[in-house]
């Protein structure tokens, strides 16, 4: 399943998904919405969550709403969503150019996935000494 969603978040990455950008995803409850959800978060993306059960109104507003360019959902679900002008991924038929990408861990572009310098060790060290907390070594 990481696998399926490394795939996932290399492709949703060279289709421009960055830290924030958010994603909406329209599938049945299943692994491929874990799949999905992974893929998303593994790409740096914030995922939109959209019931399939919602009326198509109540779909097109939170799509109109939140301004996303690329939405995930599934081959059964595509007749109930409505027009879309962004990126529609079908993970069912869609999945052999998903495929196609790395299984290897997305590079994370997000501020909170810089590496670690020494510093920042020097520095938390520092902190806990002074509140008498653990150190690292």
């Amino acid at each position: 399943m990481s696998d399926r969603a490394n795939q996932l978040a290399h492709h949703l990455q060279s289709l421009g998904v960055k830290p924030e950008t958010l994603v909406s995803i329209c599938v049945k409850r299943s692994l491929e919405m874990i799949v999905g959800l992974l893929g998303i978060l593994k790409a740096g993306g914030a995922y939109v969550p959209l019931d399939p059960a919602y009326p198509q109104e109540r779909l097109a507003d939170i799509l109109e709403d939140t301004q996303q360019s690329i939405l995930l959902t599934q081959e059964r679900f595509q007749d109930k969503l409505p027009d879309y002008a962004g990126k529609t991924i079908c993970l069912d038929i869609d999945w052999p150019v998903i495929a196609q990408y790395s299984t290897a861990k997305p590079i994370d572009l997000s501020e909170n996935g810089k590496c670690i310098r020494q510093r920042d060790f020097s520095d938390y060290n520092g902190m806990c000494d002074a509140c008498g907390g653990l150190r690292l070594r």
